[in-house]
């Protein structure tokens, strides 16, 4: 016998649906609530007379706003013009079916019996992905007096009291699982340290290439366990800037201008980007632009050459190819956006995550609120959200990009640091890396004037990268110079300076 079926079976209350659809009956008017609807497939699953019922009763309502009660009759006329339904409804008796249910559900509530349906759907989708819930609702239950205390505590019982309980089970799992990459964890100093040394010696530490190879010069490429937080003003390019370094490590190849040829990618890495703003269309032009070559605008005018259309069909092929998964969301929580990226490690393989942008959501708000019992202010909320970011790049082994807004200061003072962000200093405490990008004023041109004239091959910089924070390196309070096009997201290097506008020399070379 199939226990586990017998336990969903059980985890449905005939009862409830039909004090429900006997008080929809009498008042269908409920129905323009959407709070007060159902999904016939999934709260009402194993009974095809309550689908028939309800969907003729949402119908009615819905398409008639005069309709004060249904009775047995009227619903079977309704029905009438639907062979298949009104078969299943009449061979099951419908008409008195829907009488005797209308006069149940003139002493019951019609509340109570729809926060149970509810209940009993989400029990029962727990159950289907193997997570038991006999400690909630156990259908296998047979003495009367402990069916009887287990319906009382059932009743007081809310969804979000369900999701709670079962979540809290599951963070006892990975509690006990807890491998030493995970948020914490202790060891003796001394352990493995000559293992360490020889790992250093025999494999240097270096992550995936940034687009800038200057960028990998700093801070080693993108290394697992590390989050970057690079920040730029409304329109300065952080989304597209993510986009192209996305791409450069994921796209199986991508379009050189300067050599006019397709770029073969040796290791293509997996990826994530989850976006708050950019949605399927956006994300999608700015790939193909980044791995084309073609201008963004072009691409939107549809006017190709055969060489243009040929080179973003073949890009268009490339992202089908490449391990990138997009994910869009607006409202998230910690709790969501947890949730997103573990999936995309466990699902996709995902080791790089470019996260646009951290920013307070409602729903941010009303989770920290119900945590602390109290409202936190705006730079302790980012900077739980950063925390959040890291403690995953710490335990699966991730790079994390994400970026954030500047405050207003970052207009008028000299030299730009941590406390140029949104929220402060705090927001980049639990960050790697911190990293300011400017475009290049004609102030910052003329005081780079006496470097630009001895770069015969290089181009003239377009974007400053004022970097302000590299734990474990030890290049900082230095600006990166490239020559970025936003239009493709190409990037070329141009030089280092300190932030006095001096050449900076890394390890003795000038770069």
């Amino acid at each position: 016998m199939n226990t586990t079926k017998l336990n969903i079976d059980g985890l449905y209350s005939p009862l409830d649906v039909m004090n429900y659809l006997g008080a929809l009956c009498n008042k269908p008017n409920m129905l323009k609530l959407k709070d007060n609807r159902l999904d016939p497939h999934k709260d009402l699953e194993f009974n095809r007379l309550h689908r028939i019922v309800y969907t003729a009763i949402e119908n009615m309502a819905l398409m008639d706003d005069d309709i004060q009660e249904i009775d047995g009759l009227t619903m079977s006329m309704f029905l009438s013009s639907y062979p298949d339904q009104y078969e299943h409804f009449v061979k099951s008796k419908g008409v008195d079916y829907v009488d005797e249910i209308k006069q149940m559900a003139t002493n019951t509530s019609f509340a109570y019996a729809l926060r149970n349906i509810r209940k009993f759907t989400l029990l029962r989708s727990y159950e289907k992905v193997g997570l038991s819930t006999k400690d909630i609702y156990n259908t296998m239950l047979i003495d009367p007096k402990e069916i009887s205390e287990q319906k009382l505590k059932f009743d007081k019982l809310s969804e979000v009291d369900i999701q709670k309980i079962v979540k809290t089970k599951l963070d006892t799992i990975h509690e006990n699982m807890r491998y030493s990459d995970a948020d914490s964890y202790g060891f003796q100093a001394g352990d493995g340290i000559f293992d360490l040394i020889k790992k250093c010696q025999e494999e240097p530490q270096w992550g995936h290439s940034f687009q800038s190879l200057l960028f990998n010069a700093v801070f080693r490429g993108m290394l697992g366990k590390k989050v970057m937080i690079r920040s730029a003003g409304t329109g300065g390019g952080k989304s597209r800037q993510s986009i192209g370094d996305m791409c450069g490590i994921s796209a199986t190849k991508i379009y050189c201008n300067n050599t006019r040829e397709w770029k073969e990618n040796p290791r293509p890495a997996s990826s994530l980007f989850i976006t708050t703003e950019l949605d399927k269309d956006e994300m999608q032009l700015a790939m193909l632009s980044a791995i084309s070559g073609v201008a963004e605008e072009t691409i939107k005018d549809g006017k190709y050459t055969p060489e243009v259309k040929d080179r973003l069909m073949i890009a268009g092929q490339v992202i089908k190819d490449s391990q990138i998964r997009i994910e869009y969301t607006s409202t998230f929580s910690l709790t969501d956006l947890e949730s997103i990226i573990e999936t995309a490690i466990n699902k996709y393989d995902v080791g790089f995550v470019f996260f646009d942008y951290i920013q307070i959501t409602s729903g941010i708000a009303v989770e920290l609120q119900k945590t602390f019992g109290f409202s936190l202010r705006e730079d302790q909320m980012l900077n739980l959200i950063v925390s959040c970011l890291k403690n995953l790049a710490n335990r699966y082994n991730i790079f994390i990009l994400t970026s954030t807004q500047l405050n207003r200061s970052y207009k008028t003072d000299g030299y730009l640091d941590a406390t140029h962000l949104r929220g402060g200093m705090a927001t980049c405490d639990k960050a790697d890396y911190g990293v300011i990008t400017m475009r290049a004023s004609k102030a910052d041109l003329g005081k780079l004037e006496s470097i630009i004239e001895t770069k015969i091959n290089k181009p003239i910089p377009t974007h400053g990268h004022h970097v302000f924070k590299n734990r474990g390196g030890k290049y900082t309070g230095i600006i990166i110079w490239v020559a970025m096009n936003l239009d493709n997201m190409t990037v070329e290097d141009c030089y280092i300076t300190n932030q006095d506008y001096e050449e900076f020399f890394v390890e003795g070379k000038r770069l």
